[in-house]
């Protein structure tokens, strides 16, 4: 699968990236994937995604104050980072 997403605790900034992953595991709450740089060599990093919460968000990003009238932390995530140019 093609995954974009922001990386917002990227040690330079906040940045767009773009990969492709293979699921390895699924569950109700979280996958796990294999992240594919070419389709011939095996798989060397792992990512767990799952539901983003408010308390990573005020952790991967504390010098913000999140709109908390948003009461869903993905969509309070998108206002915030859908603004920044890259």
């Amino acid at each position: 699968m093609q995954l974009k997403f922001f990386n917002v605790n990227y040690a330079s900034g906040v940045q767009m990236f773009e990969t492709q992953l293979r699921a390895l595991y699924r569950a109700p709450d979280h996958m796990l994937a294999a992240l594919i740089h070419d389709d011939d060599q095996a798989p060397e990093r792992t990512a767990v995604i799952s539901q983003l919460t408010w308390e990573w968000l005020r952790q991967c990003d504390p010098s913000h104050r999140f709109n908390e009238d948003i009461t869903d932390a993905e969509k309070a995530a998108a206002h915030r980072y859908k603004h920044l140019h890259f």
